[in-house]
């Protein structure tokens, strides 16, 4: 944590290595309320969260004195001191080494346990980040100059902890945060070296080294199994330090060109030594361009691996300076900031708080600006956060998560933070129908696209004059009907601006890989912004509002399975879905019209009848076609009941039909 200048933060990845909505992690996502720690009561919301939402576990493995002053000067003996290493090497030199060790110990046993596991867990968050130092592996650890307490000691502690989240189904970042000869002229490294002294052949290779280390223990030690990352450096130097820190000796063109790519490489090398699957590979985290110390991805090596992330710390308190007063530049910040970086997609700010000079007891601001840097931090292209910190000593929700849930100006279960993130305008109808819904739109498109990508690559084109042809009698018919467009050159123009975002790519150059790569960009950066398949429905429904939606099931553009997916996500997010959305599938009904099936004409008015009198839609009759010159009457149900014959009578008549729950989904 760099408490002393500007900071800003995100993480990305990409779909190689696993992430936390990849696991079927039976705990994942389970809450309960701070007030009843451990007494778990809200459902797994599994299908309805996707987004990292995180806690740090700052002040354990590395203290800072400014977070915790009775802790360091009373438990950890460290007063006079404001570093690790000073204070090992002032309070504990020689022969009250022991001592010094079993001060640390106290406080590693302490501070976090597998107890801080279960509450991060149980107000709703679903990753935790753990900031480390290099000598946490002491055989890197120079013992004549670097008086750091042993290490070794606090390694049960650490396995206690990623144990109770692997057992929670909660996510974990592995971050080095205190590197040899220190990063960053801040206490937060361990130490407090001025310059900072990192930069150098001989602590880069230490530092490989530890990646090494902890990369084998994560692959191999089971209480590991949902550690998913591993940051090979946090904070270094940066253009945003005062007093011309940076560069720091050696920093340019060192850290991007011989330790990012090092680094990598040591992760890769375990992993491969250990035949680890390409789904189990570990993302490799990296400062993004965005903090300034160079753009990791300058160097081919971490461009071109499959599974790399990208870090960069947002403190809008710090970055408004003199002005961290002003609640509208507060919100102005968290309302129209952009923390996304191009080419860094799957990104998480790995650190934020409410830090600011305005009154921690103004409660109706801070759950304001709480839930705007939520927003701001699941916008698209962006996956999620992690709030510094879980736990201080300062009585202030501004920079403490636990403080901030039991005072009730955060989110304090899974739901709640869920809910913070949905629906502008919930209550701008307190009715709504939707045929065909195209909910997943920026899939749809690609999908369009994916016959002549086909057809090209089976070198199976139908034939030039046969295009014309058909094109022509199609205008002929229907042009004067509508006129506008005649042809469809705009999906050229979206997969070339929007997807590649080159105007000279060409989809008859892709091969089948490029074209589902190219799928999962365009579902990555446009899918949040582009798409109506939001399932968070929590103010429409408590306000009052009700929905409903009917899809063709031989719609030949849209597949109803995507109304129905959207449906089960509803219910499984917001649960109680019936009591204000109902979905109906209509049999032989095309894409909102047409076909053999009926058009549900009715269900407006049944819409109408339940919001104004509470009158809920079950059967609803439709129009079928019966020969080529009549018609059949019969029902359509509501999702999951089907309408099924059931009498001896004529089949054409609506009350031979009734709706039934059946099991087996056909």
């Amino acid at each position: 944590m760099h408490h002393s200048a500007l900071a800003s933060a995100l993480l990305a990845g990409t779909v190689a290595a696993w992430l936390p909505h990849d696991r079927d992690l039976q705990a994942f996502n389970q809450t309960a309320r701070f007030e009843h720690l451990g007494k778990r009561f809200e459902p797994s919301l599994q299908e309805g969260i996707n987004k990292i939402r995180g806690v740090n576990f700052g002040g354990w493995l590395i203290c800072e004195r400014w977070m915790m002053t009775n802790e360091w000067d009373n438990v950890m003996g460290c007063s006079g001191t404001e570093s690790e290493f000073d204070c090992m090497q002032k309070n504990y030199p020689g022969d009250k080494r022991d001592a010094g060790n079993q001060r640390f110990e106290t406080h590693w046993k302490t501070w976090i346990n597998a107890d801080s596991v279960q509450s991060a867990h149980d107000v709703g968050l679903n990753t935790i980040r753990i900031p480390i130092g290099y000598w946490s592996y002491t055989d890197i650890v120079d013992k004549d100059s670097e008086p750091f307490a042993d290490g070794d000691k606090m390694l049960p502690y650490l396995d206690a902890v990623v144990q109770r989240a692997a057992d929670l189904g909660m996510y974990v970042i592995m971050d080095l945060h205190g590197a040899p000869g220190g990063q960053q002229e801040d206490v937060f490294t361990g130490q407090n070296n001025a310059p900072a002294g990192f930069y150098n052949d001989y602590d880069f290779e230490r530092a490989e080294e530890w990646v090494s280390w902890m990369t084998k223990r994560i692959h191999s030690n089971p209480a590991y199994s949902t550690v998913g990352m591993i940051e090979v450096l946090n904070e270094p130097v940066s253009m945003h330090d005062k007093d011309n820190r940076y560069p720091a000796p050696g920093q340019v063109p060192g850290l991007v060109q011989k330790y990012y790519p090092g680094a990598l490489k040591a992760v890769r090398d375990v992993e491969a030594l250990l035949n680890v699957p390409e789904d189990k590979k570990l993302h490799v985290q990296f400062m993004s361009s965005k903090w300034d110390s160079g753009n990791p991805r300058d160097n081919s090596d971490v461009a071109s691996d499959k599974s790399t992330a990208y870090d960069d710390h947002n403190y809008i308190g710090f970055a408004l300076g003199d002005n961290n007063g002003d609640q509208s530049a507060l919100m102005r910040s968290a309302c129209t900031d952009d923390r996304v970086v191009d080419g860094q997609d799957f990104a998480i700010t790995g650190e934020w708080s409410m830090t600011s000079d305005v009154d921690p007891d103004d409660a109706d601001f801070f759950k304001k600006f709480f839930t705007a840097q939520q927003q701001l931090y699941e916008k698209p292209g962006m996956s999620g956060w992690v709030y510094w910190t879980w736990k201080t000593e300062l009585n202030d929700p501004r920079w403490t998560y636990s403080d901030a849930t039991a005072r009730k100006l955060v989110p304090t279960d899974a739901a709640g933070l869920e809910k913070n993130v949905y629906q502008d305008f919930p209550t701008a109808y307190d009715g709504i129908i939707a045929a065909a819904p195209a909910l997943y739109w920026a899939g749809l498109a690609v999908g369009c696209s994916w016959y002549f990508f086909y057809m090209d690559l089976t070198e199976q084109l139908p034939r030039g004059c046969e295009l014309n042809y058909l094109t022509s009698q199609a205008i002929g018919v229907c042009d004067g009907l509508d006129d506008g467009p005649t042809g469809r050159e705009t999906l050229a123009f979206w997969y070339a601006y929007y997807v590649q975002r080159d105007p000279y790519s060409n989809i008859t150059t892709l091969t089948h890989s490029q074209y589902v790569d190219s799928f999962r960009t365009l579902l990555k950066v446009f899918a949040a912004s582009m798409e109506a398949a939001e399932p968070g429905l929590f103010d429409f429904a408590n306000a009052g509002g009700k929905m409903i939606t009917f899809h063709g099931l031989a719609d030949p553009s849209i597949t109803p399975g995507s109304t129905l997916h959207y449906y089960q996500r509803v219910n499984a997010t917001v649960g109680n879905v019936t009591d204000f959305y109902r979905y109906y599938r209509v049999p032989g009904l095309g894409h909102c019209w047409g076909g053999n099936g009926g058009q549900p004409v009715a269900l407006f008015d049944q819409l109408r009848l339940w919001v104004e009198n509470g009158t809920a839609p079950i059967v609803s009759p439709v129009e079928i076609a019966w020969t080529s010159n009549s018609t059949r009457q019969e029902i359509i149900c509501p999702y999951p009941q089907r309408a099924i014959y059931q009498q001896n009578c004529s089949v054409q008549e609506t009350e031979s039909y009734g709706c039934w729950f059946v099991n087996k989904d056909c």
